[in-house]
């Protein structure tokens, strides 16, 4: 009889390995290009903890938990828990009974998970808040020559900089495949705004943040540019309008991959004081990746665009699909932040872009 302590202990490597090319990177682990999303390392299998993608499904501590043989067939071949259950099992004979024990366990598990995973989520934010080191790698801009120049070679000039609290970190130590390595990066704030009862304060409007990511300016190996600051942050949905829209609610919305296309995509949209096209919201959506959440909050806004990068066009399309009748994808020919480096899309051009997107498609 199959349970899912059983489960666990399915030979992963056997399971997965006709699907895709496993190396061994560890004793006990295995790396390789992702079965859905492909890569060379993002997959990784550990015969002692289970298997993720962290592209997928998140890392483990960064928003991801390892899975076991039957998430594996569950998600392999989009199928329901029985199924995947009755897969793994073969000829064992699995009652009734037994498949509503094993709900029964999957479901105490999941809300032990999810209660630990906020547990450390609000640990880590505490943590981040408190340190406010965003605020030193901001300081360094000023302080360290040079640094300026980095983000404006990449589209923002100081008053963006500062407007979203950017920054630059010198020398960090950082581990990759467990050797340690050290790199600058540039970095990047998630600012949230919370109003609410401070003590001897009333009602007031602040802001925290909920994440803090490096840029790896030099990165030791493929997929590894960006980083947390903090483990267990998770990924969050970056918004580029920090004080007028602060959720996707209203208005359109234009979906972009990557932190620093959204901020470059919604400076184009300005010109000088004033935005040309105050009914666009841009938001960024972390490499190729969407939760349930986000994919909600994107079905209430008028029309949504997505635009993720030329490599990811079956990802827009499934993301589009995803959200509904309100969206369109957006099929550049090259990144959308390089097209507006290179003076090939400004206000007016986007404007016309995505009213042809959302016509051709309607």
């Amino acid at each position: 009889m199959l349970n899912t302590d059983a489960a666990k202990r399915v030979d992963l490597l056997a399971l997965i390995e006709p699907v895709t090319k496993l190396n061994r990177v560890t004793p006990n682990e295995w790396a390789g290009p992702c079965p859905r999303c492909g890569g060379t390392d993002r997959f990784r299998v550990n015969v002692d903890k289970g298997w993720f993608c962290r592209k997928c499904e998140g890392e483990p501590g960064s928003g991801g938990h390892w899975k076991d043989a039957i998430d594996f067939v569950m998600w392999r071949d989009g199928v329901p828990f029985k199924t995947a259950v009755l897969k793994l099992a073969g000829n064992a004979t699995i009652t009734e009974e037994d498949l509503q024990r094993m709900i029964a366990e999957r479901k105490e598990r999941e809300r032990l998970d999810k209660i630990e995973k906020a547990e450390r989520l609000a640990a880590a934010r505490q943590e981040l808040n408190f340190n406010n080191d965003w605020k030193t790698y901001n300081r360094n801009l000023k302080d360290i020559p040079g640094a300026r120049d980095l983000w404006r070679k990449r589209g923002l000039i100081d008053d963006w900089q500062d407007y979203y609290g950017l920054g630059y970190c010198q020398s960090r130590e950082w581990v990759y495949k467990g050797i340690r390595f050290t790199s600058d990066s540039l970095t990047i704030p998630y600012h949230q705004p919370v109003c609410k009862n401070f003590p001897g304060e009333g009602m007031e409007y602040k802001w925290t943040e909920i994440d803090l990511k490096h840029r790896l300016l030099k990165p030791a190996g493929p997929g590894d540019k960006y980083r947390h600051h903090i483990s267990h942050l998770g990924n969050n949905l970056f918004i580029t309008d920090l004080h007028k829209r602060t959720d996707c609610l209203f208005g359109d919305l234009l979906i972009v991959e990557g932190e620093i296309k959204a901020m470059v995509t919604w400076a184009a949209l300005w010109y000088g004081d004033d935005c040309m096209l105050p009914n666009v919201n841009v938001v960024s959506v972390p490499g190729k990746n969407w939760s349930p959440e986000w994919i909600e909050s994107f079905k209430k806004a008028d029309r949504v665009f997505v635009s993720l990068d030329p490599d990811a066009n079956k990802e827009s399309d499934i993301l589009v699909s995803e959200i509904g009748g309100n969206a369109r994808a957006v099929k550049l020919p090259a990144k959308i932040d390089d097209l507006i480096l290179l003076g090939a899309l400004d206000h007016v051009k986007i404007h016309k872009v995505l009213e042809s997107a959302w016509s051709n498609n309607g």
